[in-house]
Parts: C-alpha cells; sequence; structure tokens
C-alpha cells in the first residue's frame, strides 16, 4: 500500500516567506532601474535644447503699377469723321512703368461701348512701339476691333515707351457705315516679370 504524500497548504492570501522577498526585492529593482532611466533621459534632454529669437525682419512687398499717357485711364482722341475706307488716323500713346517691379503691358481685350451704323464692325487697329507716331509707323499688320489684343512687350521698372495706335477703315466698308460713331476702350494689362 502506498501512502500519500501530504503537502502543507497554506491558507488563501499568504504565500512562502522567501517568496515574498524575491518578489518585492524583483519589482524595488525594476522600479529603480525605472526611475534612474527617467531621471537620466531628463537631464540629457534639458542639456540639449536651446532657444533665440531673431528680431528687427521688415519685408516689403513690390507693386505693379502702369500709366497710360500719365494717368491710370486715358482718353486718345482721334477724328474719325474724315476717315474713309481703307485710311487711317493715329494717336501717340505713352506707357510708364511707375511701379517697383518690371513688367510686360499688353492689350488683353478692346470692348465696343457705343456704336452707329455699324461701324465697330468694319475698324481695324495697330498698336505697337514707335518712335514718330504717323500713318503707316506701327508696323504691326491691322486686327479687327472686336476681339483686339497684343503680344506682351518688356517694360523695365521706372521706364515709359512710346507707343502708336493706328485705326483704319477697311477698304471694303460698304456706304451704309458713313456718319457713324464708334466709342471703344483698350484694355491694358501689365504682368510682373518674375526674377
Amino acid at each position: 500500500m502506498t501512502t500519500p504524500t501530504v503537502h502543507p497548504t497554506l491558507p488563501a492570501g499568504k504565500m512562502r516567506g522567501g517568496t515574498i522577498k524575491r518578489n518585492l526585492l524583483s519589482a524595488s529593482t525594476v522600479i529603480f532601474v525605472i526611475v534612474l532611466a527617467l531621471v537620466g533621459t531628463g537631464t540629457t534632454y534639458a542639456l540639449l535644447n536651446s532657444a533665440a529669437a531673431i528680431r528687427g525682419s521688415t519685408i516689403t512687398s513690390g507693386s505693379t503699377s502702369v500709366t497710360v499717357n500719365g494717368g491710370t485711364h486715358s482718353t486718345v482722341a482721334t477724328d474719325l469723321s474724315l476717315l474713309a475706307p481703307g485710311e487711317s488716323t493715329v494717336a501717340p500713346v505713352t506707357l510708364a512703368n511707375t511701379g517697383t517691379t518690371p513688367v510686360t503691358v499688353f492689350v488683353s481685350s478692346a470692348t465696343v461701348d457705343s456704336q452707329s451704323h455699324g461701324l465697330a464692325d468694319f475698324l481695324r487697329l495697330r498698336f505697337a512701339p514707335a518712335e514718330a507716331c504717323v500713318a503707316g509707323s506701327a508696323g504691326a499688320s491691322a486686327a479687327p476691333l472686336v476681339g483686339f489684343t497684343t503680344t506682351p512687350l518688356p517694360l523695365q521698372t521706372g521706364a515709359s515707351a512710346a507707343y502708336c495706335l493706328e485705326i483704319f477703315l477697311a477698304a471694303d466698308a460698304p456706304a451704309s457705315v458713313q456718319g457713324g460713331t464708334t466709342a471703344f476702350a483698350l484694355i491694358l494689362d501689365a504682368h510682373q516679370v518674375p526674377r
């Protein structure tokens, strides 16, 4: 017959003395290592930080400004009353760059404000640099007033340039446009040239 082995049991919640001491020693060692690591990290972190302020900087933006015959809006006087088919009249125009940046300037559109006898449909324009503004001096080919545009031309900061606006009555204009009038505007755009 065999004798059963009896193991002493401890009441619930009690452990042997050696196990408790070992667990407390292990836990305190882990806590000590964690605290030591945090203290070391905080010290190192503080030693590697620095800050400085930069003061006194002022930034000013540039400007783009172009005048037409000395103003931001200009009325160019032309006499179309004696204009016959195939003939032209001219008006000098001076553009000036009064801004702080170089620009390109171009006619972006033409608008007809009023007309009679359908005259606007038979007007042709030229707008180009010209030292002397006389018929034929604009050099560029004439284009219809409606939808008129030009290619960009450079205009440096502080510079001015002479242009010639030439207005033609088309050679094939019918007799019905006789005595007609037209009021129109050319819209000039100036775009900054990137540096």
